[in-house]
């Protein structure tokens, strides 16, 4: 079993990533992006938001580590990043969208 210190760390992270994704445009950008990578130009598109408030989103995604991205001449790709999310967008979406 862990020691209370160990695990009073862990929920700190776990916080944090909840804190980040908590956001239903976030949820949404993180569903879309768990099947596979997309350009901000799609993301824009199947999320309905602008690219300025997409790009704040993506941005603080990047800083938390749950996504990652590439440039390719003109366009940005994001993908998920972080194996966890991806697990737990699994469960949510087994849970709340059977």
């Amino acid at each position: 079993m862990k020691n209370i210190t160990d695990l009073e760390i862990q929920a700190e992270k776990i916080s944090e990533i909840l804190k980040t994704i908590a956001h239903p445009k976030r949820l949404l950008i993180l569903c879309r992006l768990s099947s596979w990578p997309q350009t901000v130009t799609a993301l824009v598109k199947s999320c309905h938001i602008s690219q300025s408030q997409l790009s704040q989103f993506l941005t603080k995604m990047r800083e938390e580590w749950i996504l990652t991205c590439e440039k390719s001449w003109l366009y940005v790709t994001y993908r998920i990043s972080n194996p966890e999310i991806l697990q737990l967008l699994t469960s949510l979406s087994s849970i709340y969208c059977p």
